[in-house]
């Protein structure tokens, strides 16, 4: 299996892996610096499927804010990109079963 690096390839996160799926998540109080690590991790996805002669499926990746609802309300309008895709940021997200959703 191809995993066996991809943790190399991301710093200052936590990531989940699952069979064919994974979760990446950051951390920060700035909406502008959560918004930079988003895209930076997204970035280096990209780069380690690229790498491995995989591809991401833009259509099922998405992103998501947890945190109080003031943290939330900050970051309605963050722009996460991948070259020139954006990424949609929603409020319910299914991980193994389960509905998460921002608070």
């Amino acid at each position: 299996m191809f995993v066996n690096d991809m943790t190399q390839a991301f710093n200052n996160c936590r990531m989940n892996i699952y069979v064919d799926d994974m979760a990446i998540a950051v951390t920060d109080f700035s909406p502008a610096e959560l918004e930079e690590q988003m895209s930076s991790k997204l970035a280096a996805a990209c780069r380690w499927t690229s790498q491995n002669v995989l591809t991401l499926n833009f259509g099922k990746t998405n992103g998501m804010v947890f945190g109080a609802r003031r943290t939330i309300y900050q970051t309605q309008h963050l722009s996460v990109r991948a070259g020139e895709t954006e990424i949609e940021l929603v409020d319910k997200m299914g991980c193994l079963g389960v509905i998460l959703d921002p608070s």
